[in-house]
């Protein structure tokens, strides 16, 4: 019954939210912990931009696939195919042995994406008690 509502997608979406927030930790340590590495090139995770492409998106002429195997039209995305990428910012360097890590930018960084996980954290958490109220009270007011 739940299956293909307003509610499961934006669960899914938030489950998605909560897996980059995980990614995201984890390369920020590891960008933390390669601050004095000769050479090393800072990571960072890309994902709302995409998520955004993938709700809003702009598509410039209305289409529609007719066939799974057709190719995609500039623009379509659908939400499973929305994941968080790992990129390498391999262009900056701020110190001069090229590494590119800046420890105030990736301790902000770091706070940031603590309150990102959080708010989805409690979101879910919201979701999750009114659909248990709901499932309690059987549809009764």
């Amino acid at each position: 019954m739940l299956a293909n509502t307003n509610f499961i997608q934006t669960f899914n979406i938030l489950h998605r939210g909560l897996d980059c927030s995980a990614l995201r930790q984890q390369t920020i340590a590891n960008n933390i912990a390669n601050v004095n590495t000769p050479f090393y090139k800072r990571k960072e995770v890309t994902f709302e931009g995409e998520l955004h492409r993938a709700l809003y998106g702009p598509q410039p002429i209305p289409a529609q696939r007719t066939h799974e195997k057709h190719l995609k039209f500039k623009g379509q995305l659908s939400l499973d195919e929305v994941q968080p990428m790992i990129n390498i910012e391999s262009e900056t360097f701020v110190r001069n042995d090229e590494n590119n890590v800046d420890i105030n930018q990736e301790m902000a960084e770091l706070a940031k994406n603590s309150l990102m996980n959080d708010a989805i954290v409690t979101s879910m958490t919201m979701m999750i008690t009114q659909l248990k109220s709901a499932i309690q009270k059987g549809g009764r007011a």
